[in-house]
């Protein structure tokens, strides 16, 4: 069961005029409708008593998901806010992933490339906070298959990986570009040394080129902030319901026992 609002100055946000009547109608509008059955709430543009265009939902627990709707399914760059600080930018089309996204986390961690869900699967980049990168393949979260290693020094190892850690051949060099030492590594350790065909495993391979610059200003910061807010109000206004509801409890229990004992009086 849901519970349509009617909004107030919200509705100068989204340019078009407040709902009025049954939700179930609800068109060409600004709303808010709060479900009765897990209390997440919505707020934004309806068409056809469903979300549709520009809205967010708030769950009881601070998860946020803000963006585009189209027939009450997410559409477009949506992005998804947790208590935590993580913040998930993700292509929607018709309700079905897309397939890439970004991923920020409030350790400052980022990773941009194919998803699987919300996890990291398929072709990406893995940006730390002190300025290290990873730019290859990735499966279910972990570095698996081929892909570069930059230190926060400029070193790179470029080769084959397993479980984020450097497994089969590789080549590791140094920031100028000359090699350090190539061969064969198992867990993350140096093996052997093998000569390698540099052009299998090059410095300036593809997939360096596609991460974002480690010194820019952290454009998430502000979101970050508002979403870890978001969810520290909706703890407050839980705990406030939940203490109401035991007053109302014991407020309850106390006057049936005054009644009882009136009706034993008599």
């Amino acid at each position: 069961m849901l519970l349509g609002l009617m909004p107030l100055a919200a509705t100068a946000q989204s340019g078009l005029p407040p709902c009025e009547g049954p939700s179930s109608g609800w068109t060409s509008c600004f709303g808010t409708r709060i479900s009765n059955a897990n209390g997440s709430k919505y707020v934004g543009d309806f068409k056809d008593g469903r979300p549709h265009g520009k809205g967010t939902v708030t769950t009881t627990n601070g998860n946020t998901t803000k963006g585009e709707f189209r027939d009450g399914r997410p559409h477009g760059q949506v992005t998804f806010g947790s208590p935590d600080g993580t913040i998930r930018v993700i292509e929607f089309k018709d309700g079905q992933h897309a397939g890439h996204g970004t991923l920020i986390f409030a350790t400052g961690e980022r990773y941009e490339g194919g998803l699987s869900g919300f996890k990291p699967n398929g072709q990406g980049t893995y940006s730390y906070a002190d300025g290290r990168r990873y730019s290859g393949e990735i499966k279910d979260g972990q570095f698996n298959g081929r892909g570069t290693f930059t230190y926060r020094n400029g070193n790179r190892h470029v080769g084959e990986w397993k479980d984020h850690k450097p497994n089969g051949e590789g080549i590791e060099y140094y920031s100028s570009g000359a090699v350090s030492r190539q061969g064969l590594w198992g867990n993350g350790a140096w093996i052997e040394f093998r000569p390698l065909d540099s052009s299998r495993f090059p410095f300036n391979s593809p997939a360096t080129t596609i991460s974002a610059p480690q010194q820019a200003p952290d454009p998430w910061k502000a979101e970050r902030e508002r979403f870890a807010a978001e969810a520290e109000a909706a703890k407050r206004r839980q705990l406030e319901l939940e203490t109401r509801l035991a007053e109302e409890i014991k407020e309850r229990a106390r006057l049936a026992a005054e009644a009882e004992e009136a009706r034993r009086q008599r």
